[in-house]
């Protein structure tokens, strides 16, 4: 297959902090030596059955597990992510949280300079979203998000991660609102590490005054629940996307055949993968993304 020179460029960029799923780099290890034990004061925020945990952030106390530019060192990144009260009512609870583009950290400048953007990542407190284990019945990764059909996208930074409305390989387009993006990791990368990941882009276009996600409209303001089903046929990894009003039903389904940079989703084993982060590749600047009620959980 013959990738572009964007693809290209955006690869080597992405594999300096997590590695390109055509090219695994040796990961940079840091945090805990098992990620899936999380300190005391998070650990009401875990479902304590090992050794596939349920991770569950309602940002009610805080916004444990996220990271953007305001954490130091190499767990921190760019963006910013911030606890509400005001503003939107939570989808549920008393509070929520936004998240915006930014730069990075003084760690992540260093690496890739001023002009670099990108929105904050969410592994969980300790690498608590990093699952150890295949579980039987797969897994699924909920966020809310609050989408307002009025928001338009905000001219670039040169630095910026845009992606085309296909969720597939990079583009430069100034009609993404925002791009959310959700990742697995290969089981055979070290627990306490960054190894071999796989990306699941969902692209949120403003075009003609319409929101679109992968071509529905999103016709009225309000909560929804961005949905990834991620489970195993015949041994085959499957991925799919769903958008749900956040109190009612699916609004639509949609099969996720390749990833972020262009492998075909079947052509993976799934019992080779478990969960790992999900992460605001580009978010318009300006816009304060209101988000809510982040789960990792067990699939039916």
């Amino acid at each position: 297959m013959v990738r572009s020179t964007t693809t290209l460029a955006m690869c080597t960029v992405l594999s300096m902090f997590f590695a390109c799923s055509e090219s695994p780099t040796t990961p940079t290890t840091f945090g805990s030596s098992n990620p899936t034990i999380v300190p005391q004061s998070n650990a009401s925020l875990l479902n304590s059955n090992a050794p596939f945990k349920n991770w569950h952030q309602g940002f009610n106390l805080g916004t444990a597990g996220w990271f953007g530019a305001e954490t130091m060192g190499p767990l921190g990144w760019c963006g910013e992510v911030e606890q509400r009260t005001g503003g939107v009512g939570p989808s549920a609870g008393p509070a929520y949280a936004t998240v915006a583009q930014s730069g990075c950290n003084a760690f992540w400048t260093s690496i890739f300079g001023p002009d670099f953007r990108s929105g904050p990542w969410a592994p969980g407190p300790d690498f608590a979203g990093f699952s150890t284990v295949w579980p039987t019945g797969g897994f699924v990764v909920e966020l809310d998000i609050y989408l307002d059909p009025t928001w338009t996208a905000a001219a670039l930074d040169p630095g910026e991660f845009i992606f085309g409305p296909d969720g597939g390989f990079p583009v430069f387009s100034n009609t993404t609102v925002f791009t959310y993006a959700v990742s697995v990791r290969e089981l055979a990368s070290p627990a306490d590490a960054f190894g071999s990941f796989r990306y699941f882009a969902v692209p949120v276009i403003s075009d003609g005054g319409k929101l679109l996600i992968f071509g529905r409209e999103v016709s009225e303001a309000g909560w929804y629940t961005f949905r990834h089903v991620i489970g195993n046929d015949g041994g085959r990894l499957t991925v799919d996307f769903e958008l749900a009003e956040r109190r009612g039903g699916t609004l639509f389904t949609i099969p996720v055949v390749t990833t972020l940079f262009g492998e075909t989703v079947s052509d993976l084993s799934a019992t080779d993968f478990g969960s790992a982060y999900i992460w605001f590749l580009s978010i318009s600047p300006g816009l304060d993304l209101p988000i809510d009620e982040h789960h990792v959980r067990r699939g039916k």
